[in-house]
């Protein structure tokens, strides 16, 4: 698309300067291009230190990592993992590792148990050129694992696991839903009409 863009504009200049005119483009607008590019520059600066200027945030921590010394409460996708399913912990740590010195070569040496590799590890590396940097941006910890509310989570997604062939128009007159609804943690949150 750039080679077609680059080449329309090879053209048009030299159809314009061919037919005895500057080569100048033809343009209809408030800003000539002088004028608009100082704009662009003048607004981007102004908004970056807008974002600058806002508070940082914290990245709170549910604190699993350090409760289970096995890793069972962390993100262990794609590492090495023992016939129990717990994670190899060296394996752990070349991830650990990884992230914390956001080295390429210490994200190309992560030690993975098998053909499939992490997706996009080092995108939380970046920086975002349009709206706030994605680093001052948070969300709340998760749930702990040992949590009611990550229980209530996981139940959660089983009964979505065996209901995902049924139609949502279908749930009141399906029996399957009913039982799902009548599930402790979701009556608790369901109002008194529905009970």
């Amino acid at each position: 698309m750039a080679v077609a863009a680059r080449t329309l504009n090879l053209e048009s200049t030299a159809n314009a300067q061919s037919s005895g005119g500057s080569g100048s483009a033809c343009e209809i607008g408030p800003l000539g291009d002088a004028a608009r590019a100082q704009a662009c520059l003048n607004l981007r600066e102004s908004v970056a230190q807008a974002d600058f200027n806002q508070p940082l945030v914290s990245h709170p921590c549910n604190g699993d990592d350090s409760l289970y010394p096995d890793k069972c409460g962390s993100f262990t996708k794609t590492l090495p993992h023992d016939t129990y399913g717990r994670v190899n912990l060296s394996a752990y740590q070349s991830l650990i590792n990884a992230l914390s010195s956001g080295n390429p070569s210490d994200f190309e040496n992560i030690t993975l148990g098998g053909t499939v590799k992490l997706t996009n590890p080092q995108s939380g590396l970046a920086y975002d050129l349009e709206g706030m940097d994605a680093h001052n941006l948070t969300v709340l910890a998760p749930p702990t694992l040992a949590s009611p509310q990550m229980a209530t989570e996981m139940v959660e997604m089983y009964w979505v696991s065996l209901l995902r062939d049924v139609p949502f128009d279908q749930y009141p007159s399906n029996a399957m839903a009913q039982q799902a609804a009548q599930e402790p943690p979701f009556r608790a949150r369901l109002p008194d009409h529905v009970q």
